[in-house]
């Protein structure tokens, strides 16, 4: 039995794979059973290109964690359209500059397409400063992140909590003070008076969202007063809960403006474009666009993806034998989105009979997969005002053969992205989603009928 081993594929304008002849074929072949595009991976040992963007990006955050004094540099905000690659980018700058700056920066990493809302988010926060301050082996400031920690995990802190706080940090003296203050007084956020049930008379504090960012606030100054620095690396932040309406929009802004209040840290955020409110255009922002890649930049990335694949000497022959090099060509040359190319290329690999003469009904299926309860006649009158803006050089336009009901559906569907959540969906520009790009040619578009 042949063991794993990385394929040893010579790049030179071909894919590491053998065109294969449909005319010596029996019959279609069987999809493929492994794991090779990794589409939705954004581990940045995968990363490819945009090099100079990588290089902006670490300029950037070079200044930022220079001067942290001042309110012109806290950050950089990272935007652009659903896959375009924000993500992987992100990852690869942040880990090579927390290498650059080690041991005195922590990066404490969330992402908020696995939480619900601005709290589970805050919450996730101080669970990760409390991971990573316990990596230093620091025993004075584990002690306070795991306070801070635990009091958003228990959503409130009661007399005897406060008690067992008290006892914990006041040998720490001045620099506890900052937390240790935030749990006395009746003038504390959230604090109220209750009697148990023999009648003693006691008090609790509820942990809102207010009081957690301010309990985040004292941490990152004890941080810094420890002599250690903070990026914080909030990557999908748009996608905490559906996120998808007007509402959705204003809760980003707010919870921008909230963690732009944090002292004491540097900050990288993720966002697609349409979440980029007008409260989110502060100047302690730097603002990056992503934009999407060229054909060969495309099939540059799947090159990658190949070589990185660790394959048995069996899944090396079963790939050799298909056209994925027709393929790719193909698909690159449909979208400049990196996900939504190896997207359709995972699909075309694992889930068809991968033949280059079937794709409008394969992806047929790929639509009722992945955009459950689409109406097809909608989304094809959407596609012909699309496709005539596009024939102008336009990359948008307002749906107005379509009704405000209807086009909402398109929306949740996640067929259609608007420019912004912030207009009546009458009054909206639209694009199609990136993974819909293939039903601008004349081949793909069989798969609305």
């Amino acid at each position: 039995m042949p063991g794993r081993q990385i394929p040893s594929f010579s790049f030179s304008e071909q894919l590491p794979i053998i065109a294969f002849d449909f005319s010596d074929r029996k019959g279609d072949a069987m999809p493929v059973d492994f794991n090779l595009i990794k589409a939705t991976s954004t581990d940045p040992s995968l990363f490819i290109n945009r090099e100079e963007d990588v290089e902006t990006l670490k300029r950037l955050l070079r200044r930022a964690l220079k001067d942290t004094e001042t309110d012109d540099a806290r950050g950089i905000l990272v935007k652009g359209d659903s896959g375009v690659g924000k993500s992987i980018l992100s990852r690869k700058v942040v880990s090579e500059l927390a290498l650059e700056f080690t041991p005195k920066l922590m990066v404490w990493s969330v992402d908020g397409g696995r939480l619900s809302g601005s709290r589970g988010l805050l919450n996730r926060l101080t669970d990760v400063a409390h991971e990573e301050i316990q990596k230093l082996g620091h025993k004075e400031l584990a002690k306070l992140s795991a306070v801070v920690a635990q009091a958003a995990d228990y959503g409130k802190v009661t007399s005897s909590d406060v008690s067992s706080i008290s006892k914990e940090l006041s040998a720490m003296g001045k620099i506890a003070g900052g937390i240790l203050g935030m749990f006395t007084g009746e003038s504390s956020l959230g604090w109220k008076r209750t009697t148990t049930k023999g009648g003693t008379e006691t008090f609790e504090i509820l942990i809102t969202e207010e009081y957690l960012a301010k309990l985040i606030s004292r941490l990152l100054e004890a941080v810094k007063y420890f002599g250690f620095q903070v990026l914080i690396f909030l990557d999908n932040l748009d996608r905490i809960g559906r996120m998808d309406s007007q509402e959705d929009a204003n809760t980003i802004a707010e919870l921008v403006k909230q963690l732009l209040e944090l002292p004491d840290c540097v900050l990288v955020i993720n966002l697609r474009s349409q979440f980029t409110h007008h409260t989110t255009d502060r100047r302690e922002l730097t603002h990056r666009v992503i934009k999407g890649l060229k054909p060969e930049a495309l099939m540059e990335i799947l090159k990658q993806r190949l070589t990185a694949a660790s394959l048995t000497e069996e899944e090396q022959n079963q790939l050799a034998q298909l056209p994925l090099q027709e393929i790719a060509d193909k698909f690159s040359r449909l979208t400049d989105n990196p996900l939504a190319f190896l997207r359709w290329l995972d699909f075309w690999l694992v889930q068809t009979h991968n033949r280059p003469d079937n794709l409008g009904r394969d992806f047929r299926d790929f639509i009722e997969q992945n955009f459950t309860g689409v109406d097809l006649k909608w989304l094809k009158k959407a596609i012909q005002e699309l496709q005539t803006a596009k024939d102008s050089g336009l990359s948008d336009a307002p749906l107005t053969t379509l009704q405000k009901a209807q086009l909402l559906k398109l929306e949740r569907a996640g067929t259609v992205v608007p420019d912004s959540l912030l207009l009546d969906p009458t009054e909206r520009r639209y694009r199609l989603i990136h993974d819909l790009d293939f039903l601008f040619d004349s081949e793909f578009a069989k798969a609305l009928n």
